[in-house]
């Protein structure tokens, strides 16, 4: 279809063909936001938003001939004038990244380069590139568990009788890579593509089982479906704490998969919106057969919850499958996407839009986006255990409050 495209576009403009890439790269901007943002954009308006952005960047716009993607095109090329390519270059991924942050909702958009896209890209998937877990202990790959955990302890110790100020906090990232490599399931994960896990678990009594999911990335799902099969041997009844507090988010695929595993295949939980199309989302998994056992389920919520923990937290209230305990989420139920921008503006690097191509909506049709998702019962209720009482037993309210007020350690 991309094709397609291109050759129409070619045909339409080929007795006006911009002069330079830099216009060409502008024309090609338009076009991918007319395909792609969640909203239906006239010409009139998009073509207006250029013209105001090119005057914010330059100072000075020319006319616009016509109200559409070649009349853009024609304003941009004349706009930017005898200015060198560097100076174009900058001027154009500039108004670019302008119109991308001011498209509603605003703030999130803007032109990424290569880098900026796969740094983007790194952070969804829970990758840090910054360092490696081993370089954190001192150890190598090629170190067993044992030996990881004994150089864990030498740092530390190295660290606590040190006199650096922030020992607390690298004391901390110690225990997290000692965590992270000493565990089986983990290690192989992040030795093969550095991804870092997103669910911590923790049996904190004969009853309970805690889970911080910290955020949603690729590979979550099947950190879930390993962690709860991992505990199939458990008696019930059985209470469990998911934990997605300070979630940011991250990747929106896994939610219908997740929540499957508690209700089943092919229920519906929310609608993508864009450009006028209701898109209605199904679960895509048959039920964990391991999660039976699980008859008290508590949510924990904060307003750091965003994005698709929003999504798993609409799901989630839909179906009663416990219940919602903290403060309303984020509001921050936009997705956003990079569109590559095939025009070249430089010979070593290549640009993309980043900008919000799908609204999400709950089950009775309401924006995430700017209202969030409201817990079942706020934490800031003095009244909250009380309230929490009617559904679940004094010894694992217990559990839950310590949890809140001392997120478990691993």
């Amino acid at each position: 279809m991309g094709a397609g495209l291109y050759m129409f576009w070619q045909e339409k403009i080929e007795t006006n063909e911009p002069k330079d890439k830099f216009s060409a790269f502008g024309g090609e901007l338009y076009e991918v936001i007319q395909d792609n943002y969640w909203e239906k954009v006239s010409d009139e308006r998009l073509s207006s938003i250029f013209k105001e952005a090119t005057i914010a960047v330059l100072g000075q716009a020319d006319s616009l001939t016509e109200k559409n993607k070649e009349g853009v095109t024609l304003m941009l090329e004349n706009s930017l004038g005898d200015r060198t390519d560097d100076e174009k270059r900058q001027a154009v991924i500039e108004i670019g990244s302008l119109i991308a942050s001011n498209l509603p909702p605003t703030g999130i958009g803007g032109i990424l380069s290569t880098k900026q896209e796969t740094d983007l890209r790194n952070t969804v998937a829970n990758i840090d590139t910054s360092r490696t877990l081993y370089d954190i202990i001192e150890t190598n790959e090629n170190a067993d568990s044992d030996q990881i955990a004994s150089a864990a302890n030498l740092k530390i110790k190295e660290i606590a009788e040190s006199s650096d100020e922030n020992k607390e906090e690298k004391i901390k990232e110690v225990e997290y890579a000692q965590l992270v490599l000493t565990n089986n399931n983990n290690r192989v994960m992040y030795d093969e593509s550095r991804i870092e896990p997103t669910i911590f678990d923790k049996k904190i009594s004969e009853d309970t089982l805690y889970l911080h999911i910290k955020r949603f990335s690729p590979t979550t799902y099947n950190e879930f479906l390993n962690t709860m099969q991992s505990y199939g041997n458990l008696k019930a009844p059985q209470n469990l704490i998911i934990d997605i507090r300070g979630n940011i988010g991250g990747s929106t695929d896994v939610v219908p998969y997740i929540l499957g595993l508690f209700v089943g295949q092919g229920k519906y939980v929310y609608d993508f919106y864009k450009q006028g199309e209701y898109i209605p989302t199904k679960t895509q998994i048959q039920k964990l057969p391991e999660l039976s056992p699980f008859v008290n389920i508590v949510l924990l919520t904060d307003n750091g919850t965003q994005s698709s923990s929003e999504l798993f937290v609409a799901g989630f209230k839909s179906y009663n499958i416990g219940m919602v305990l903290g403060d309303k989420t984020g509001g921050v139920g936009a997705i956003k996407n990079t569109f590559p921008l095939n025009t070249k503006i430089s010979d070593n690097e290549s640009h993309s839009l980043y900008m919000v191509h799908i609204i999400t909506l709950t089950d009775n049709g309401q924006p995430i986006h700017g209202n969030g998702v409201e817990p079942d019962i706020y934490l800031k209720d003095k009244n909250w255990q009380n309230k929490l009482s009617v559904y679940y037993p004094q010894p694992f309210i217990r559990e839950i409050s310590d949890s809140i007020n001392d997120r478990p350690t691993f």
